[in-house]
């Protein structure tokens, strides 16, 4: 019997760097137009919630009943906080007005009052500023805001 030649996928080994470097850009793509639904899905889970335990607690023992439901779900409360991260990061980088490590950029949202349940903040801060299309990397570890950035804020 003749063995029949596999059609599909190509195997790693036979791309090209170029071509690696293609689909890893197309995935990066991908993973933040997800993660971007996520978070608005998440908002709207949160705003259904709200209406869900406002109904709950308008009746006989609700906030009781409100809280279990909550509970039930296993998903941790979320922070809720004024603005979104990004926000208070560009907000963070125009006042300064100089290149800020992650680190100085984490300490201050947090000193800014910005709620977080997360281990790793910092990390969170990096994924933003990453993907944050107003913010330049300088240089290792530092980042700058774009002049369009800086009319961004100072519009809002």
């Amino acid at each position: 019997m003749a063995k029949r030649k596999k059609r599909g996928k190509k195997t790693a080994g036979s791309l090209t760097l170029s071509q690696v470097s293609t689909l890893l850009k197309k995935k990066r793509q991908m993973l933040s137009k997800l993660e971007t639904q996520k978070e608005h899905l998440e908002e709207k889970l949160d705003a259904i919630e709200a209406k869900m335990a406002a109904i709950v607690a308008s009746s006989a023992g609700g906030a009781k009943k409100a809280k279990l439901a909550s509970a039930r779900r296993g998903r941790p409360r979320k922070s809720s906080n004024a603005v979104t991260l990004a926000s208070l990061i560009n907000q963070i980088l125009a006042h300064a007005g100089r290149p800020m490590r992650i680190p100085e950029v984490a300490d201050e949202a947090l000193r800014c009052g910005y709620r977080t349940a997360s281990k790793q903040f910092r990390l969170l801060v990096r994924q933003t500023l990453n993907r944050t299309e107003h913010v330049k990397r300088t240089s290792r570890g530092r980042y700058v805001l774009t002049s369009a950035g800086k009319r961004a804020v100072a519009k809002s």
